[in-house]
């Protein structure tokens, strides 16, 4: 985890305090090789990018706030539960392979890069 992750992690732990008063540490569910750190929140994945950005690859797309769209992991997941779409995941947790395990998902059948285009560059604003 590079300085700007963990300052993003630290920073969605303070959130998630202040604003819904959870106290339990943010696992750190290990990195995978885009660089990409995952955590999860209330039973949704959340990446943080080399960058320090957010992600919610399991959800298809969430508003421009990516630390208060991280915080509402939940809520924005279960707004827009993945269908036959190329993007979003049909289960919340997502490996660090980009794979959710959902037997109806599409990610089951899907290359390497378009997992990662799933899961990071298809619609994630809404």
């Amino acid at each position: 985890m590079n300085p700007r992750q963990q300052a993003a992690m630290t920073a969605l732990q303070n959130a998630l305090l202040n604003q819904l008063n959870i106290t339990t540490p943010l696992p750190n569910l290990g990195t995978n090789v885009q660089g990409y750190v995952f955590t999860e929140v209330q039973g949704v994945t959340v990446c943080i990018g080399p960058d320090g950005g957010y992600i919610l690859p399991a959800v298809r797309s969430y508003p421009p706030n990516s630390l208060q769209a991280a915080v509402d992991a939940r809520v924005e997941f279960q707004k827009n539960r993945p269908g036959p779409h190329q993007s979003g995941h049909e289960l919340g947790i997502v490996g660090i392979d980009w794979r959710c395990g959902g037997q109806n998902c599409g990610c089951q059948n899907e290359t390497p890069d378009e997992l990662f285009r799933r899961s990071v560059f298809i619609g994630r604003r809404s």
